[in-house]
């Protein structure tokens, strides 16, 4: 992004700032805590690899957690997946096309994204749904080491994934008949044996050098609901854990503390409107998070509510839009409740909405259609990718980046504190 589209997200330097005090409130000081990343934010991200990357919605989900809980940064995040690469060179005869190669178009894609950090993520294809060998092993890793060589030559810090499962159901044997190779379409059974290979020698390889995440070893425990019937490509829940996977190794997961000070005494109530982050809502799984990632879900949530001067040996409740919310001792909700979880299940049928919908897409429309544009622009070798001219694209960027200019970034609750009954 050039410098006018810098200065036109300015205003995502959003504060913490209070709504306007509803009725006798008391001084409210909200802060909000601070992570330590072991990654920058820089003004550029890319993220490169296969058709699972160019599904996009881990990046995706990536995105819109970076969007709500660090308001100041104003960079871009360019997806430049695509499907059915390789870093390996190699492809079965059988596929409709010979498979694109990461290295027939990385020096062009580096050049005109310039990014300052980047997730690299292949391996499900490289070993083109074959059982082990050597040599499709020492192409893999030699594609893998051209990647980092190019990004550490441009001082590109690098994330490097393992290649996630390949969810492989039943112990029977693929049936090829006589001459006929494995293929994405007929894969060797144990191909996952092959990707955790692949896996492992990343962990050993990278790990001193930069940052690594095991993807594989983050959605393995959760395969049930993080594939349907397709073995290859994970659905939401599975982009979901990947998301949660990048942010927690990353040490980018942020615990919200909203602090409220009663000073006074606590009278009858006390109403005030709060701001809070916006929350992941269980509408973006469909119709609800499964009961193997409510923690993830949690923790994507996590915001504690302070609130310093009620006495201690009393209990108060917390009405939330004039329902019930919370209760807790004046000692709990002094040292702090967690309501992040809860406010998600809320904005899930409540108006505040609206904030939540529009960023999700605003970064699911830049990605399908500008980085789509922008992945043609520059040319990658797969026919099949379809996309709108590079100029209709940087319009609706520009569209899109005025709408989200209009959000504030955080949903307000009407919110009252009363004794206990």
């Amino acid at each position: 992004m050039g410098k006018e589209g810098l200065n036109r997200r300015e205003f995502l330097k959003r504060t913490a700032a209070i709504g306007g005090v509803l009725a006798a409130a008391p001084f409210i000081n909200p802060v909000i805590s601070e992570a330590k990343p072991l990654v920058k934010l820089p003004s550029r991200i890319v993220f490169l690899g296969d058709s699972i990357t160019m599904d996009g919605r881990y990046v995706n989900l990536f995105e819109y957690y970076i969007r709500i809980h660090y308001p100041e940064w104003q960079g871009e995040i360019i997806n430049m997946g695509l499907s059915s690469e390789t870093v390996s060179g190699l492809s079965e005869p059988s596929h409709p096309f010979p498979r694109p190669y990461v290295h027939d178009r990385l020096r062009d894609v580096l050049d005109k994204t310039n990014p300052e950090l980047a997730f690299v993520s292949y391996g499900m294809n490289c070993g083109i749904y074959h059982d082990f060998s050597e040599e499709r092993f020492e192409a893999y890793k030699t594609g893998i080491m051209g990647i980092a060589n190019q990004l550490k030559e441009r001082k590109t810090e690098v994330v490097m994934l393992t290649p996630p499962p390949f969810d492989f159901r039943g112990n029977e044997k693929t049936i090829l008949a006589d001459g006929e190779a494995y293929s994405y379409s007929k894969p060797y059974e144990a191909y996952d044996d092959v990707l955790t290979t692949y896996g492992n020698w990343i962990k050993e390889t990278f790990s001193k050098k930069m940052h690594v995440i095991d993807i594989h070893a983050a959605i393995e425990p959760y395969k049930e609901v993080c594939y349907d019937q397709d073995i290859v490509h994970p659905n939401f829940n599975g982009h979901f854990v990947w998301a949660h996977a990048l942010l927690k190794n990353l040490k980018l997961l942020k615990e919200e503390t909203v602090k409220v000070s009663v000073e006074g005494g606590m009278a009858d109530s006390y109403a005030f409107e709060e701001k809070l982050p916006l929350s992941f809502p269980e509408k973006l799984f469909g119709e609800k998070c499964p009961a193997q990632l409510k923690d993830m879900l949690a923790e994507m949530n996590f915001t504690t509510l302070k609130i310093k001067g009620l006495p201690a040996k009393n209990d108060y409740s917390l009405f939330v839009e004039g329902t019930d919310f919370k209760e807790g001792s004046g000692k709990e909700w002094k040292k702090g409740i967690e309501v992040g979880s809860l406010m998600a299940k809320l904005a899930a049928v409540n108006d505040t909405t609206k904030e939540v919908d529009t960023l999700w897409e605003v970064v699911q429309q830049k990605r399908g259609i500008y980085d789509r544009a922008l992945l043609n622009a520059i040319g990658h070798g797969n026919p099949h990718v379809e996309a709108v001219p590079l100029v209709e694209g940087e319009r609706v960027k520009t569209e899109l980046l005025e709408k989200l200019a209009e959000m504030d970034g955080k949903q307000g609750f009407k919110m009252e504190v009363k004794p206990t009954a």
